[in-house]
Protein backbone atom coordinates (compact mmCIF):
# COMPACT_ATOMS: atom_id res chain seq x y z
CA UNK A 1 0.00 0.00 0.00
CA UNK A 2 1.63 3.48 -0.77
CA UNK A 3 1.98 5.78 1.92
CA UNK A 4 0.17 9.34 0.99
CA UNK A 5 2.00 12.49 2.04
CA UNK A 6 0.19 16.21 2.18
CA UNK A 7 2.15 19.36 1.56
CA UNK A 8 0.79 22.75 2.72
CA UNK A 9 1.67 25.44 0.90
CA UNK A 10 -0.25 29.03 0.83
CA UNK A 11 -1.50 30.15 -2.31
CA UNK A 12 -3.65 32.33 -4.43
CA UNK A 13 -5.74 32.42 -7.42
CA UNK A 14 -5.41 35.55 -9.67
CA UNK A 15 -8.47 35.93 -11.88
CA UNK A 16 -7.24 36.96 -15.44
CA UNK A 17 -10.14 36.99 -17.55
CA UNK A 18 -11.92 33.55 -17.71
CA UNK A 19 -8.42 32.00 -16.55
CA UNK A 20 -7.35 31.53 -13.02
CA UNK A 21 -3.63 31.48 -12.24
CA UNK A 22 -2.56 29.34 -9.58
CA UNK A 23 -0.03 31.53 -7.42
CA UNK A 24 2.02 30.10 -5.04
CA UNK A 25 3.43 32.25 -2.05
CA UNK A 26 7.17 32.01 -0.78
CA UNK A 27 10.80 33.28 -0.87
CA UNK A 28 11.72 34.56 -4.22
CA UNK A 29 14.11 32.69 -6.56
CA UNK A 30 17.68 32.59 -5.73
CA UNK A 31 20.46 33.00 -8.30
CA UNK A 32 21.21 29.37 -7.32
CA UNK A 33 17.46 27.92 -8.41
CA UNK A 34 17.16 29.95 -11.61
CA UNK A 35 17.38 28.04 -15.25
CA UNK A 36 20.33 29.55 -16.85
CA UNK A 37 19.58 28.09 -19.86
CA UNK A 38 15.37 29.07 -20.55
CA UNK A 39 16.55 32.56 -19.41
CA UNK A 40 19.30 32.38 -22.42
CA UNK A 41 16.73 31.26 -24.97
CA UNK A 42 13.99 34.10 -23.89
CA UNK A 43 16.83 36.31 -24.13
CA UNK A 44 17.36 35.11 -27.73
CA UNK A 45 14.12 34.88 -28.56
CA UNK A 46 13.41 38.46 -27.95
CA UNK A 47 16.36 39.36 -29.65
CA UNK A 48 15.42 37.22 -32.65
CA UNK A 49 11.66 39.13 -32.42
CA UNK A 50 13.58 42.47 -32.49
CA UNK A 51 15.15 41.38 -36.07
CA UNK A 52 11.65 40.34 -37.59
CA UNK A 53 10.23 43.37 -35.78
CA UNK A 54 12.93 45.81 -37.45
CA UNK A 55 13.26 43.93 -40.60
CA UNK A 56 17.00 43.56 -39.98
CA UNK A 57 16.30 40.08 -41.06
CA UNK A 58 13.41 39.02 -43.29
CA UNK A 59 11.83 36.18 -42.11
CA UNK A 60 12.58 32.95 -39.54
CA UNK A 61 14.69 31.28 -42.25
CA UNK A 62 16.85 33.66 -42.12
CA UNK A 63 17.63 33.54 -38.56
CA UNK A 64 17.24 30.25 -38.60
CA UNK A 65 20.81 30.48 -41.30
CA UNK A 66 22.53 32.76 -39.55
CA UNK A 67 22.08 31.09 -36.17
CA UNK A 68 22.62 27.50 -37.82
CA UNK A 69 19.38 25.83 -36.17
CA UNK A 70 16.39 24.85 -37.32
CA UNK A 71 13.35 27.36 -38.33
CA UNK A 72 11.15 25.60 -36.69
CA UNK A 73 13.83 25.96 -33.46
CA UNK A 74 13.56 29.60 -34.10
CA UNK A 75 9.65 28.98 -34.54
CA UNK A 76 9.26 27.41 -31.60
CA UNK A 77 11.56 29.63 -29.05
CA UNK A 78 10.09 33.33 -30.09
CA UNK A 79 7.17 32.04 -28.24
CA UNK A 80 9.16 32.90 -25.53
CA UNK A 81 9.42 36.44 -26.26
CA UNK A 82 5.78 36.81 -25.49
CA UNK A 83 5.57 35.64 -21.76
CA UNK A 84 4.58 37.73 -19.53
CA UNK A 85 7.75 38.09 -17.17
CA UNK A 86 6.18 39.78 -14.53
CA UNK A 87 6.33 37.28 -10.87
CA UNK A 88 4.05 38.97 -8.14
Amino acid sequence: MASEKTHVVPVHLRRRGIEAKMVLKGQPNTPDQRDTRVIELIAKAHHWFELLRSGKEPSINAIAAKERVSSSDVSRYLTLAFLDLCVP
